[in-house]
């Protein structure tokens, strides 16, 4: 089960750590795996408290950011370092990304690519055949084009 950590407002006072204390206490009665924190010091008072009370001092956390694991992302396919600008733009297309993740021959991811840089990399590249492709994909995929 996930770890569900309990915790007051920043700089917290007695109240605030006795109150996550006691909401981490109930929470693991129902079953889940709940730890008391504090975001900052704890006041004399509040080492005070717990000590004549026998409680265990709640965790320190730094800080509370969200971080990348608690997004929701979908899996998206990725190209190769290899593979043409055609096949990236062909992919983008298909499946309605304005991004893909580049991977070498291995699998390992290299980089990010952004259908802006595609444009910019296409439309100053001074080949025609090349442009030619481009336009291509842009006159069938100008819906994709809008949504981006």
């Amino acid at each position: 089960m996930e770890e569900v950590l309990v915790f007051g407002y920043k700089n917290p006072d007695t109240d605030s750590i006795c109150s996550s204390i006691a909401m981490a206490a109930l929470k693991r009665k129902q079953g889940f795996d709940a730890i008391a924190c504090c975001l900052g010091s704890l006041s004399k008072e509040t080492e005070f408290v717990l000590r004549k009370l026998s409680v265990e001092t709640p965790k320190m956390l730094k800080t509370v950011s969200a971080q990348v694991m608690n997004l929701n992302y979908v899996e998206k396919s990725t190209i190769c370092v290899e593979d043409s600008i055609q096949e990236a733009l062909e992919l983008m297309t298909k499946e309605n990304f304005s991004s893909l993740a580049v991977v070498d021959m291995v699998g390992n991811f290299r980089n990010m690519v952004h259908i802006s840089e595609i444009a910019n990399y296409t439309f100053s590249y001074d080949s025609g055949s090349k442009s030619l492709i481009f336009f291509h994909f842009l006159k069938k995929s100008l819906g994709f084009f809008r949504k981006v």
